[in-house]
């Protein structure tokens, strides 16, 4: 799954005004539209990013006791949820 940019979406069909839209309200929309839609979220941009936050070592003492106070063991909740989707 990629997200869009819906507003993109809307203005590449040339439904960007509400006149517009309500004159081509049965407007058929193809696969191969939405296929040169650019994605408006890259999640393995996003993992790359916080990969860097995540290699270095745990240096707090109660890490993994209270682990929310260590941004390593953060980065790393927040790789976990972002390459589940945001679905916990």
């Amino acid at each position: 799954m990629r997200l869009i940019d819906a507003e993109a979406f809307i203005e590449s069909l040339g439904l960007d005004v509400e006149n517009a839209r309500e004159d081509n309200i049965g407007e058929i929309v193809t696969l191969e539209d939405f296929d040169r839609q650019a994605t408006a979220f890259d999640k393995e941009k996003v993992i790359e990013e916080l990969m860097k936050y995540s290699d270095d070592p745990c240096i707090l003492h109660e890490c993994g006791v209270r682990s929310e106070y260590c941004s390593v063991c953060m980065a790393k909740k927040a790789i976990e949820i972002v390459e589940k989707g945001g679905l916990i």
